[in-house]
């Protein structure tokens, strides 16, 4: 890793990796490891704060994913705002989950969160959407998962009465 600047998708100071071409390489503790391409960069795209936001998810979840380093290019970054721009509160709370459960070391243990790290991984605009999620939606209103300090959750196993009775 080389010189520290801003990530061009959440503003994090980043580190830089080798560029591929015209494509330069990120590494941000937010975002995860990307490529973006010379002309979107030198053009400012993309403008609005919510499609950063967008592709920060995006880039976060390929890395999770352990997909190649993505690549945002001039001819692909509108289609990755757009295939990732609607998520519905629900789905949000999915991915949320998703990512915890992968995280436990064990069922039932305590997961440490960072909700300035972490709300990517949600397509969140910021840590405040973020912990609506985590703790309003998924924890008091779904009980999904429990927060337990201000720094960790536990999973909950929530079994609909006719699951239990199937497994008497």
């Amino acid at each position: 890793m080389g010189k520290k600047e801003p990530c061009y998708l959440c503003g994090l100071e980043s580190d830089f990796f080798p560029s591929k071409g015209v494509l330069h390489g990120i590494s941000c503790k937010r975002c995860g490891d990307y490529y973006m391409d010379d002309f979107v960069i030198a053009c400012g795209e993309p403008k609005e704060a919510e499609d950063k936001v967008i592709l920060s998810g995006y880039t976060r979840w390929e890395n999770e994913l352990r997909q190649p380093i993505p690549e945002i290019k001039n001819e692909n970054y509108e289609k990755i705002i757009r295939d990732n721009k609607n998520y519905s509160d629900t789905e949000k709370v999915d991915k949320l989950l998703l990512y915890y459960s992968k995280k436990q070391s064990k069922r039932g243990s305590l997961i440490p969160y960072d909700i300035n790290m972490d709300y990517p991984i949600t397509f969140s605009n910021d840590g405040e959407e973020f912990f609506y999620l985590l703790n309003d939606l998924a924890d008091k209103n779904l009980g999904l998962i429990r927060v337990e300090t201000r720094n960790s959750i536990r999973i909950m196993l929530i079994c609909p009465p006719t699951l239990l009775q199937l497994q008497s």
